[in-house]
């Protein structure tokens, strides 16, 4: 019996939810918590403005790599407009990210094979696969899913070939720019269709691909100017000897090809640098595999057209984050969230559809849904998470520094310092693990341990704001206001972040310094005119000063930007109990901890 497209779009639905269901139990985790949990500019659509003309990670965290995606943290508002902080309701818009991208992936296929079963096998694949775990199942993974819905949205508006839809599509990929950088393959994708698929010449594909070339241009050099307070990314890469780095190309092509035949051992932390004789097979099966591939490319050329395209797809999807550019990893389970649909492609189209293969094929469906299933769990929480990751990856840093804060969280002090220790002597070169660990001494207010390791962690990175500012910490700790001011100035002095200001306007407050903490709270509502912090910040020195009329309105301003703001909410409480008592010394507002500020 021949399925209609309505039938099989269904079943493709239920074998995504059926996958992924799951999810919608796990918490929040790694940079949820920085994307999500402590980051103002989610609270609010009046920060539209702020997100369009900043990096992902500015507003909390001042030495993070910078990243250009709005779109993302959108998402984030309108989940939060809904659900407040509940992970739930993130979890699930994952899922229901990822099963937009199955069904728009379905019709897209069907579209270039004019195959409705080759189609939904090469959908089925992709809905499944549980290398794409780290996409669906981490809110903050969600960047892959939100560019290729605007790279599929894109080229199926652009296969109707009119005038409204080719301008729709123009919208769809500027959305898939706001959203990842690999978006910027788009065109290439378009070009290989009108090429191989299409047969056009070399003339009229590169036409037909030259509006989506400029659009990324004009993009690429806005996100340049955006990007423009940030110093150039240094890759750990840059310093490796060219005899391993022209490696490491090899090594990720085996590894992935690895985890798409067989994603038995999944990780978030993978690294292909160092690891004895094993690695060295692997670049020998990195050479094997591009011999194949390069096999694979000669003789589809003729024979199968459409695994023809589909190795390309692969191929130069995978190609910038292969090695052969520095980035901030080697390898990623979730860089595969595109290229694995070209593998997908060609592997379904090279196999003959009989009754034999299509048994075979719900048996792989099968075992691939069950692994994603169990795969899932990993995510459930941030110690099961960390705890599982460090089982698979015991050398990395990153890891251990992520459990060990989470530990000193929960309370588990002995844990939390073994795990931070531990990753100070896996990275000994790296300021991270030691600016954590100095984190971690200062909570336990073991100032004398802080401070030395902030000063290692200083002499590694002088401006590292971050350092800088735990150092004013420890000083005023220690009672030493001119020294506490000195490093504030100096974390200030290398970054525009709004929430290093407001801890310095915090500093001031607690010692009565009301007019410059006024001062720099007025230059962080000028930083970023709708920022609920600030204006709480304002608000609290203004009630000091006892100007109550003012302080109301930057408390309901406050209020107005951030719903949930529990400090703008007690805050007018106590200013009301204030107005009533005329007796600031018995009930002051309070502007909160550290933390509540970020």
């Amino acid at each position: 019996m021949q399925l209609t497209r309505t039938q099989l779009l269904l079943w493709l639905v239920l074998l995504t939810v059926l996958a992924y269901a799951n999810t919608t139990q796990n918490q929040f985790l790694w940079d949820d918590v920085v994307l999500v949990t402590n980051n103002s500019h989610i609270r609010n659509f009046h920060y539209l403005g702020v997100v369009f003309r900043s990096d992902l990670f500015h507003i909390t965290s001042p030495t993070a790599i910078p990243y250009y995606r709005p779109i993302q943290t959108v998402s984030y508002m309108i989940d939060y407009a809904i659900w407040g902080l509940n992970p739930f309701g993130y979890h699930l818009s994952n899922l229901l990210l990822h099963l937009s991208c199955v069904l728009l992936l379905a019709l897209l296929m069907e579209q270039l094979s004019a195959n409705r079963l080759l189609a939904t096998a090469v959908a089925g694949l992709f809905a499944v696969h549980p290398v794409l775990t780290n996409a669906v199942a981490y809110v903050a993974g969600r960047a892959d899913m939100l560019a290729f819905i605007g790279m599929l949205s894109a080229w199926l508006l652009f296969l109707r070939n009119n005038k409204i839809a080719f301008t729709a599509s123009l919208l769809c990929y500027l959305g898939a720019l706001c959203s990842r950088e690999n978006a910027f393959l788009f065109p290439v994708l378009i070009f290989l269709q009108c090429r191989i698929l299409n047969r056009l010449s070399w003339r009229q594909s590169l036409w037909n691909t030259l509006p989506f070339l400029l659009l990324a241009a004009t993009f690429a050099a806005w996100r340049c100017a955006v990007l423009t307070l940030h110093g150039p990314f240094q890759s750990p890469q840059w310093a490796m000897p060219w005899t391993l780095r022209i490696q490491i190309p090899f090594r990720t092509l085996a590894t992935y090809l690895g985890l798409l035949v067989w994603p038995a051992h999944l990780q978030m932390e993978r690294q292909v640098v160092t690891g004895g004789l094993w690695l060295y097979c692997l670049t020998a099966g990195g050479i094997l595999a591009t011999a194949v591939l390069i096999g694979g490319l000669a003789w589809s050329r003729k024979h199968c057209p459409l695994a023809f395209f589909g190795l390309w797809w692969f191929i130069l999807t995978l190609l910038p984050v292969s090695g052969i550019f520095p980035l901030n990893a080697t390898v990623a389970e979730h860089w595969l969230y595109v290229p694995c649909v070209g593998f997908f492609l060609a592997i379904v189209a090279l196999v003959p559809f009989r009754r034999s293969t299509a048994i075979l094929g719900l048996i792989a469906l099968a075992a691939l849904t069950t692994r994603t299933i169990l795969r899932n769990q990993d995510w459930q929480d941030a110690i099961t998470f960390y705890t599982r990751t460090k089982q698979q990856a015991p050398h990395s840093a990153a890891v251990r520094v992520n459990l060990g804060l989470q530990y000193a969280a929960d309370g588990q002090t002995n844990q939390a310092l073994s795990e931070l220790l531990t990753a100070e002597r896996l990275a000994p070169g790296a300021s991270y693990s030691g600016e954590k660990l100095a984190t971690f001494y200062l909570k336990q207010g073991d100032l004398a341990q802080a401070q030395g390791k902030l000063a290692d962690a200083l002499q590694l990175n002088p401006h590292n704001p971050d350092a800088l500012m735990q150092v004013a910490m420890v000083w005023e700790r220690r009672g030493d206001f001119r020294k506490a001011r000195f490093y504030y100035l100096r974390a200030m002095a290398h970054t525009l972040n709004v929430s290093l200001r407001l801890e310095y306007g915090q500093f001031l407050l607690r010692h009565r310094r009301h007019h410059e903490a006024l001062q720099i709270a007025d230059e962080a509502c000028a930083l970023e005119p709708p920022n609920a912090q600030a204006h709480n910040l304002r608000g609290v020195v203004l009630a000091e000063l006892g100007r109550f009329d003012e302080a109301q309105k930057e408390f309901e301003t406050a209020k107005h930007l951030d719903r949930h703001s529990h400090h703008a909410t007690r805050n007018l409480a106590r200013l009301k109990l204030l107005r009533q008592q005329q007796d600031r010394q018995t009930v002051a507002p309070s502007e909160g901890n550290g933390a509540s500020l970020r």
